[in-house]
């Protein structure tokens, strides 16, 4: 990336690779983004198993 030649001269002369760059550098940082995104999202779904284990503990411990 230091190599890049980013200045308005420097795109002029590589509009292609400058606009591939910044696309690339852009899906670099929404990936990055969305990596710890998605287990942090999973959480607030409802996990059937773990239901179904508290359900089974709760009448194991408090029979009624």
């Amino acid at each position: 990336m230091r190599s890049l030649d980013l200045t308005p001269s420097g795109i002029r002369a590589d509009p292609a690779g400058s606009a591939a760059l910044l696309r690339t550098a852009s899906w670099l940082v929404d990936t990055a983004a969305a990596t710890p995104a998605e287990p942090a999202a999973s959480l607030s779904c409802s996990d059937p198993d773990r239901s179904a284990f508290i359900t089974v503990i709760d009448a194991l411990v408090a029979p009624t």
